[in-house]
């Protein structure tokens, strides 16, 4: 059954960063799109890593990338603080930049789409969160991203 409709700002992400548990450097907080509704990309966390050792990560919206950091380690969690426009749909995709040599190209780790959706019950996809826009209320607070690693990534919605 589908996870109860969660109000935004209940992310498991705040105990999280109020633990003071995010580590990596502070970066300023980017911001772009444009549109009705603002993504906060708040953290994201690294259970296991796709490499042997440290990941490279690096986050796409829209196919721009907004955010990186060249030390990812299991088990941490790393501040993101993006703020991001869109309308009606964002998708974010996280990557581990190998060099993209011929020999290693770079990995997707996994990719999600944020929705706007005003249908009673549209039918979740994997790593697909509908935003009802009259209640502001949506279907996940998070992307898990799976493709040969473990993250998490911790976002909330607002009317930009």
């Amino acid at each position: 059954m589908r996870a109860t409709i969660r109000r935004l700002g209940t992310l498991l992400a705040v105990s999280v960063m109020g633990a003071g548990l995010l580590a990596g450097p502070a970066q300023a907080a980017p911001s772009g799109g444009a549109g009705r509704f603002k993504i906060t990309i708040m953290s994201v966390q690294c259970l296991r890593t796709e490499d042997n050792s440290q990941d490279e990560a690096y986050l796409l919206i829209n196919g721009e990338r907004v955010w990186s950091n060249n030390s990812v380690d299991e088990p941490n969690s790393y501040a993101v603080n993006i703020d991001w426009k869109f309308d009606p749909n964002v998708w974010i995709q996280l990557w581990d930049d190998d060099g993209n040599h011929w020999y290693d190209h770079n990995d997707l780790l996994g990719q999600g789409r944020l929705v706007v959706s005003t249908g009673a019950d549209p039918t979740p996809e994997d790593n697909t969160v509908f935003l009802n826009p009259n209640s502001m209320a949506t279907s996940n607070s998070r992307f898990h991203f799976t493709q040969g690693s473990n993250y998490y990534l911790f976002f909330t919605v607002t009317l930009s």
